[in-house]
């Protein structure tokens, strides 16, 4: 099953609300009824969640970019991915502002390497910046949220915990992509079952899982399940099927 679940926290807290306020206050049985639907649809949502982590999930030497992820993609949904690489992404920054900052440097020189990708869906955009890089020969990301188009207060944006999450590429013929990312509750289960040792916490409202490990465990943690081909910890929900929209390449990067 490729594609994000059409289930929505959003949609599913609305149906539920507007069922609270349409029953008389005196319904008492009806209105926990429909709270307990609004909780079981929380915790599916948490258990279809992606992993997260404080630090990235790759070291200095294992950084490799691939060209051919470049381009315009169309997922399995009809969703429109554009992968430019960050160095591209940088120099027209440069030509479009008059002024970058020393801040914007540094990150952009910490970060030459990989991709600037732009995912749209339902007309509004998401970016990220993903660093491409390698296990025995496996392509993953280590993926940071950018910028979004949601409408969020700069107040409500402070709140947000700038994070890493973890995906891996498989490249299929006929110029397809699929990229399936890391799944929380599946690594959970194996904290709580004892197989995997790793620093973590567990946080927020949703109970979510967040490592605090160092990027070398994480690195260590990554290469035993890629090494084993173990397909356990990887996302059923969160898994995307990629066709080349354009025959678009970047040309200015090599391996």
């Amino acid at each position: 099953m490729f594609g994000r679940s059409s289930l929505s926290f959003d949609k599913i807290y609305c149906y539920v609300y507007s069922i609270l306020l349409d029953l008389h206050p005196n319904h008492k049985n009806k209105i926990m009824k429909a709270k307990s639907i609004l909780l079981i649809a929380i915790i599916l949502l948490c258990n279809s969640c992606i992993l997260k982590s404080l630090q990235p999930f790759y070291i200095a030497k294992a950084i490799a970019y691939e060209k051919l992820l470049i381009g315009e993609w169309q997922d399995n949904n009809k969703n429109q991915w554009a992968i430019t690489s960050l160095e591209d992404k940088f120099k027209q920054e440069q030509k479009d502002s008059s002024s970058i900052s020393k801040e914007e440097i540094q990150f952009f020189k910490k970060h030459e390497k990989g991709y600037f990708i732009s995912y749209t869906k339902d007309n509004k955009v998401t970016e990220f910046i993903a660093m491409p890089f390698k296990i025995n020969n496996q392509i993953l990301l280590d993926v940071m949220l950018f910028e979004f188009d949601n409408g969020l207060n700069n107040l409500t944006q402070n709140h947000l915990l700038p994070i890493h999450s973890v995906a891996k590429i498989d490249l299929l013929p006929n110029n397809e992509i699929v990229i399936t990312w890391l799944a929380e509750n599946n690594v959970l289960e194996l904290i709580r079952e004892g197989k995997i040792k790793i620093k973590h916490e567990i946080m927020g409202i949703l109970q979510n899982l967040i490592l605090t490990e160092n990027s070398e465990d994480l690195y260590n943690f990554l290469t035993k399940y890629v090494t084993a081909k173990d397909e356990t910890i990887w996302s059923k929900t969160y898994k995307y099927k990629l066709v080349r929209s354009s025959t678009k390449t970047n040309n200015n990067n090599e391996n």
